[in-house]
């Protein structure tokens, strides 16, 4: 009775720790849109700093984080940002054209072109009017730096070069809650169609394996671990010694219990890594 009387204290515990967490995230959340609003980039990157010190991980915070140093003229902090909004939350809308945007920066226009089919392909009916303008702006620089799109490689992206901008009626009740991508009822890609949307896009093989591990993170997050081992699969079938898969999927089999898969892609590590052995001891 007694371990059963700890376990409740425990549960009990842990969720009140938990309600009060999703509480002050709340709170951080609507300072951080207020600063944007204000312009106040700088501020915003102050607080999120406030934010991760104290072990708070939200996808919409970071992508104010990754908005900001955009905004900052700091590239390079604004792309990890972005991996990092990614990462945990795989179908971020608004952190994948400010992709586009810092692909466009550094003239990888066959990237920016890459994002923005996936982006048409699953989720053009969201964007805004104003997202609808930016994409198109974009689009006629490519063209007039002599850049032209390849109907084959991106039906979406030609088709949408031939359309009106469509409007967006978002509810009232709506306008003033930040933007989550994966908590609207706008349906999102399955794991299987997150998988094509990758291999069949038009980028570098290293950048496939990067992208279905940073979607495979995502399922794993979720606790949906046939998913995330289905995309895992696929990255190892692009590249059987990427490492950084390897050691994503041992983790991921070791959750799902299966002790004889982990160890043989164990065997496959080029050189042992303590620290993932730690935790597969713990």
């Amino acid at each position: 009775m007694m371990g059963k009387h700890s376990k409740n204290i425990k549960k009990n515990r842990q969720e009140r720790k938990a309600a009060e967490e999703k509480q002050a995230i709340k709170v951080y959340l609507d300072r951080l849109k207020a600063q944007i609003e204000e312009e106040e980039y700088a501020i915003v990157i102050e607080i999120l700093a406030e934010m991760i010190s104290k072990k708070y991980i939200n996808p919409e915070a970071m992508y104010y984080g990754a908005y900001s140093y955009y905004m900052l003229d700091d590239y390079k902090r604004a792309a990890d940002w972005v991996d990092n909004v990614l990462h945990y939350a795989p179908n971020h809308l608004q952190a994948r054209l400010l992709l586009a945007k810092l692909c466009e920066h550094d003239g990888r226009w066959a990237d920016v072109f890459a994002i923005y089919e996936i982006i048409l392909k699953n989720w053009q009916r969201k964007l805004s009017a104003e997202e609808q303008e930016e994409i198109r702006d974009t689009l006629e620089d490519a063209e007039y730096g002599g850049r032209n799109i390849d109907a084959g490689k991106y039906p979406c992206l030609t088709e949408f070069c031939h359309k009106e901008t469509e409007k967006v009626y978002v509810p009232v009740s709506d306008i003033s809650q930040p933007s989550v991508p994966t908590e609207t009822k706008t349906a999102i890609p399955t794991a299987a169609e997150n998988r094509d949307n990758v291999l069949q896009s038009n980028i570098p093989l290293q950048e496939k394996v990067r992208l279905l591990n940073v979607f495979a993170a995502g399922y794993f997050l979720e606790r949906d671990y046939s998913a995330a081992e289905m995309l895992l699969q696929a990255a190892l079938k692009i590249d059987g010694g990427s490492q950084e898969t390897l050691r994503n999927m041992i983790v991921l089999q070791d959750y799902m219990g299966n002790e004889e898969i982990k160890q043989k892609f164990l065997a496959k590590l080029a050189v042992p890594d303590f620290l993932l052995l730690a935790f597969l001891n713990k």
